[in-house]
């Protein structure tokens, strides 16, 4: 991975894509065998219809209103890479707005000349 620069530009655009709710434009982003596992994930999953089958749920359901990387960091590993971040995602709700904060971690690999994301995880930040 070229530095902080290039994880920000892929978590950016999973971002947006998310937001957008462009399911194929963040299934883009995973590798077809990728382990994720949701903030409402109720069990791990490791194909790409389980992925789909996420977030079509997560984005039409509850309808994402913006969703950000707070903070970042990347180490990288040749031809594997990992992000941990912070983000903050709004969502619109018949009762009003829901923020969640969430804490992620994601494992990438270079296939060729882009990154794929091959594990992906997020959770609920704890309240204090």
């Amino acid at each position: 991975m070229n530095g902080s620069t290039e994880a920000r530009a892929l978590m950016d655009q999973w971002c947006k894509a998310f937001v957008a709710a462009d399911v194929e434009g963040v299934l883009s982003l995973y590798a077809s065998d990728a382990v994720f596992l949701g903030t409402s994930s109720l069990r791990m999953v490791s194909t790409s219809q389980q992925v789909r089958t996420y977030f079509v749920g997560a984005m039409h359901e509850r309808k994402p209103q913006s969703a950000q990387v707070l903070e970042l960091q990347h180490q990288d590993f040749g031809n594997m890479a990992v992000i941990t971040a912070l983000d903050r995602i709004e969502w619109s709700a018949a009762a009003g707005p829901a923020v969640s904060m969430g804490r992620v971690t994601v494992l990438l690999q270079r296939v060729a000349d882009a990154w794929q994301i091959v594990n992906f995880h997020r959770s609920e930040v704890p309240r204090v």
